[in-house]
């Protein structure tokens, strides 16, 4: 299960880096296409609005000096006529009002006219430069809106295109993260099994090991007691026996001659005497000689044997 989920995670990791290389290279080619179209109408849309906007510029800045142009030559033409028969008068002596000059009311007028033409000229050229200038910004935020309707309608399809194919990514990345987190359950389920049964097999292991060393420390306190047994038994069989040459001695001693046995027998005696289990009643003093590593008891005998042979 885990191979068939790593090998489907990476044929869907190379499906999915095929398909982003291609709509890629696709997008490039077709952006590249659709700019460079675009980019030539938006030229030629630019240049004959550039020139419409320069067109109407001039047309009114001519039209504006023409007017202007105008207006003063009637005004001029019109002050030289009102001028002209006060040519041959006398010029006014010192400082005089416009009324007592001859002629003076009208060019009062005219120069006033004139001067307010002027102040209107000047309004109209200040007008004609703001409305050169917001014909220059209309011309920009027009070309601007135009190069993005142009981008917008001849990249439509290449937009709804890229927004599918974003969602078809987004589609294999949420299915690849929900195959990685199969896969993680997975992992973590045979992790959680491996450990488990690591830990049953080395407790098993344990377990035999404790066997095997209870079961060998026994053996070993078994021989032990075993040898204790049989050190003690000869050490009784010993002592019994030298108590039995005391025994006889002593019965020689006193007159009483046992009846003499030969080798055959003293070997069988002896062979008897080794296999007899012996009774002995608990006494104080072989309290020691049952309970101790060591046999004073048997120690005892040995010396009363000894005294006893001297």
């Amino acid at each position: 299960m885990l191979e068939g989920l790593k090998h489907r995670v990476l044929e869907s990791s190379k499906q999915l880096k095929t398909q982003v290389e291609g709509h890629a290279v696709d997008m490039n080619q077709l952006m590249s296409v659709n700019f460079t179209n675009a980019s030539e109408r938006l030229g030629a849309v630019a240049v004959a609005t550039i020139a419409t906007v320069n067109s109407a510029s001039i047309d009114i800045n001519n039209r504006m000096h023409s007017s202007v142009n105008s207006a003063s030559e009637k005004i001029t033409a019109v002050a030289q006529v009102v001028t002209a028969p006060a040519v041959n008068a006398l010029p006014p002596v010192g400082k005089k009002e416009p009324d007592e000059v001859v002629g003076g009311p009208f060019f009062a007028a005219m120069a006033y006219r004139q001067e307010q033409i002027n102040v209107g000229h000047r309004k109209l050229l200040k007008s004609g430069e703001k409305l050169s200038e917001k014909l220059a910004a209309t011309r920009r935020r027009v070309t601007e809106e135009a190069q993005s309707a142009l981008f917008i309608q001849h990249n439509f399809a290449s937009l709804t295109q890229i927004a599918e194919d974003i969602r078809g990514i987004r589609d294999t990345i949420q299915s690849l993260v929900v195959a990685f987190e199969e896969v993680e359950q997975h992992l973590m389920s045979k992790t959680e099994e491996h450990l488990t049964a690591q830990n049953a097999l080395f407790a098993l292991h344990q377990q035999a090991e404790l066997e095997l060393y209870e079961n060998a420390m026994l053996v070993q306190k078994e021989m032990k007691a075993r040898q204790i047994q049989e050190e003690r038994r000869k050490a009784l069989g010993e002592a019994f026996e030298k108590d039995l040459q005391t025994y006889q001695a002593l019965m020689t001693y006193q007159g009483h001659v046992p009846t003499p046995l030969d080798e055959g027998t003293m070997s069988e005696q002896r062979s008897r005497l080794e296999s007899i289990d012996l009774v002995v009643e608990p006494d104080v003093d072989l309290t020691a000689f049952y309970n101790g590593d060591e046999d004073p008891g048997v120690t005892r005998l040995r010396q009363d044997s000894e005294l006893s042979d001297e």
